[in-house]
């Protein structure tokens, strides 16, 4: 009993990140891929897959400056569900906020890339390529789990998930477009 007990406690500490989300730009390497600095004729296309003990989803984003404006569109499917075809993101502009907290965001993969501290059954695989206006390309591939996007805080004998503070995680643009999967499935079992 008392080693599963420390073993559920060490679990559920490393899941605790001993850093704070660090601002964008804080990498001087310029090949890294950053949503904020997207420079005219850019486009970054994210790649999204999401497996959890019940079901998996896909996403596919796309992130491209136009008239000034970061635009994102793209597509997202669950499987599992009775109509299999992927559902369109329709285009949004993003805010420099929501841009930075997306740098936020690549820079907490590039710290804890391959973690695995918590006993989450989710894992997400992302793979992001920049292609430039002279057809040059440069990936990025993230393999992380299901607790990466919280902070676990010890609350007594039990634990606290809270959102990662100052980041904007792909699955916060996904989850929406879920919901409506979800809601048109219940409808249709209705």
């Amino acid at each position: 009993m008392v080693r599963r007990c420390a073993g559920l406690a060490l679990a559920l500490l490393a899941c605790e990140s001993p850093f704070a989300p660090i601002p964008s730009g804080s990498s001087g390497d310029p090949n890294l891929i950053r949503f904020a600095t997207l420079a005219d004729g850019q486009r970054v296309v994210v790649d999204v897959h999401s497996q959890g003990c019940f079901m998996s989803s896909d996403a596919r984003l796309a992130f491209e400056l136009s008239g000034g404006q970061v635009q994102l569109s793209g597509e997202f499917s669950v499987s599992g569900l009775r109509d299999g075809s992927p559902a369109s993101l329709g285009p949004r502009q993003l805010t420099t906020t929501e841009l930075l907290q997306l740098d936020n965001m690549l820079d907490l993969y590039r710290r804890e890339e391959h973690q695995t501290h918590c006993w989450s059954t989710a894992k997400h695989t992302t793979t992001l390529r920049l292609t430039k206006p002279d057809g040059s390309t440069h990936t990025e591939h993230y393999v992380t789990d299901g607790c990466i996007e919280y902070n676990l805080l010890q609350k007594g004998d039990t634990f606290e998930m809270q959102p990662r503070e100052n980041m904007l995680f792909f699955n916060n643009f996904t989850w929406p477009v879920f919901e409506r999967m979800l809601a048109l499935r219940h409808r249709g079992a209705a």
